[in-house]
C-alpha cells in the first residue's frame, strides 16, 4: 500500500500531505480533528512514530488509532518496536546525512528478520536531515549534525547516493517544530534531478509553506509538530492548500 501512496503521489499535480503521530502526544481534540482531516480527504495518510516512545506506549495507542482513522497508517519509526504488525507500509529511514553506523544500517540489521516476518510493505528512503534553524529531536538522539541549509550540493550529492545504493525514496527533514522549511531551491534541484519522490517535512505551518513546496516539487508533505500544538489551524491550512489545488 505504501508503494501505491507514492506512486499516486508522484502522479498528482500536487503534493499529498501526511500527518505524523505520536498518539501518546496527541489529545481527543487532536485525535478527532485527525479523523476528520482523513474523512474530508484534507490529509492522505498517516505516519505513526516518535523519536521517544517505548514498546507499552506503541500498544496502548495503536488499536485507538486504528479504529478512528479510516485511511492509511504508515510506520515511521526511529526502531522496530514501533511497526506493529497490522501497519500499511514502512517508511524504512536510513539517516543517511549523518555518519553514525547505528542509523544507518545498525537498527536495521536487528529488525530485518522481524521484518521480514511481518510481510509489510517496506520502502528503503535515504532520509536527510536539513538544518531547520534550531537543534532538531532526531540530531541530538542520532548524534549526527544536519545538513546547512544553503548547501544544496553536498544535499544532492548524498540523496544521489542513497539512490544509487537503491533507496526508492528521499526524505529531507528540517527536524521537528523547525524554525524554517527546508529551502525551496533544495527541494526544486533535488526534485528535478532524481526520479524518486521527495517527501518533506518540519516547520511546515501554514497554506503558502505547503503550496511552494509543493510547486518546487515535493511529492509528499509531512506536518507533524504544527498539528500537535494547533490541530485546528493545521486542518484550516490543509483544507485552505486542498481546496485551491482543485480550483
Amino acid at each position: 500500500m505504501l508503494s501505491k501512496f507514492l506512486h499516486q503521489a508522484v502522479q498528482q499535480k500536487s503534493a499529498s500531505v501526511a500527518l505524523l503521530i505520536d498518539p501518546s502526544s496527541q489529545v481527543e481534540e487532536g485525535m478527532s480533528c485527525l479523523a476528520k482531516g482523513v474523512e474530508q480527504g484534507w490529509v492522505d495518510a498517516v505516519f505513526y512514530g516518535g523519536s521517544l516512545r517505548t514498546h507499552s506506549e506503541e500498544e496502548a495507542h495503536w488499536d485507538s488509532l486504528r479504529k478512528r482513522i479510516q485511511g492509511p497508517i504508515f510506520a515511521f519509526p526511529s526502531n522496530a518496536l514501533q511497526v506493529h504488525p497490522t501497519v500499511d507500509g514502512l517508511l524504512h529511514l536510513s539517516l543517511v546525512s549523518g555518519r553514525n553506523p547505528d542509523y544507518l544500517i545498525g537498527r536495521h540489521v536487528e529488525a530485518a528478520v522481524y521484518l521480514d516476518e511481518l510481510g509489510i510493505d517496506i520502502i528503503p528512503t535515504a532520509y536527510l536531515l536539513i538544518d531547520g534553524g534550531k537543534v532538531s529531536t532526531t540530531s541530538y538522539i542520532t548524534n549526527t549534525t544536519p545538513i546547512p541549509s544553503d548547501k544544496i550540493d553536498i544535499a544532492y550529492a548524498t540523496a544521489l547516493a542513497g539512490v544509487q545504493l537503491g533507496m526508492k525514496a528521499i526524505y529531507l527533514e528540517a527536524g521537528s517544530g523547525a524554525d524554517n522549511v527546508v529551502p525551496i531551491n533544495m527541494v526544486k534541484t533535488l526534485s528535478s534531478k532524481l526520479d524518486v519522490p521527495i517527501i518533506v517535512g518540519g516547520g511546515i505551518r501554514s497554506a503558502e509553506q505547503m503550496h511552494a513546496l509543493s510547486q518546487a516539487g515535493a511529492d509528499v508533505l509531512v506536518i507533524g509538530n504544527a498539528f500537535e500544538e494547533n490541530p485546528f489551524e493545521v486542518m484550516a491550512d490543509l483544507r485552505t492548500f486542498k481546496c485551491a489545488v482543485e480550483v
